[in-house]
């Protein structure tokens, strides 16, 4: 793909990707904020689904989702922790490495041009995942197996986006999605998500 960014119009004046990137970065600053008592919550309710033996494990930031929703309620969160596993199961989803690069080949050849690039920004390090919303072609997924080969890109992408261990660590990850959805028209939306347990 060319550096330079010229779209239609002229957008983009000459500029490369990344200082377009860096000026719509400088533009937005949302931070997910976790207080104390949430960080809290969020580690009796890890503890009390890490004890389940029938659960599958969840990010630090699904447990952090968790003690939002449900504060206190440790037995709540539990129970929402077997609805998501229900749901790995039906679209067996088995949270590997190798099944997540597999989705995303499976994705690539079902759905070819919709995702454009997926890379890290040299300028905030932050991902950025670029998608044409035009190349999609929604009719492929009335079959079940493709329907699941989408659902388990996105599950994958999700949890690549999100924080990761260890629990806590107070770090700053961004996340920036351009989508395409006519040759004019971009959206864009980015995010700072901090590794808010530790």
């Amino acid at each position: 793909m060319n550096n330079e960014v010229q779209g239609q119009g002229g957008h983009g004046h000459g500029r490369s990707m990344p200082e377009l990137l860096a000026e719509l970065l400088s533009q937005i600053n949302v931070r997910m904020l976790i207080s104390d008592n949430e960080k809290r919550q969020a580690r009796a309710i890890k503890t009390a689904i890490e004890a389940c033996d029938d659960l599958g494990p969840l990010s630090d930031m699904m447990y952090t989702q968790f003690a939002i929703m449900h504060g206190n309620d440790v037995e709540l969160a539990v129970g929402r922790a077997q609805h998501l596993q229900v749901f790995r199961e039906e679209y067996g989803v088995l949270d590997t490495f190798q099944q997540g690069i597999e989705s995303f080949q499976a994705f690539l050849k079902q759905q070819p041009g919709h995702i454009l690039s997926l890379i890290e920004n040299p300028i905030e390090h932050n991902q950025v995942l670029l998608v044409d919303q035009v190349k999609f072609d929604d009719s492929i997924l009335r079959d079940d197996e493709e329907w699941k080969t989408f659902v388990r890109l996105h599950w994958y992408l999700a949890a690549g986006l999100e924080p990761g261990p260890p629990l806590y660590e107070k770090r700053t990850r961004n996340c920036c999605r351009m989508r395409r959805f006519r040759p004019e028209m971009w959206f864009s939306r980015c995010q700072h998500v901090p590794k808010i347990m530790g």
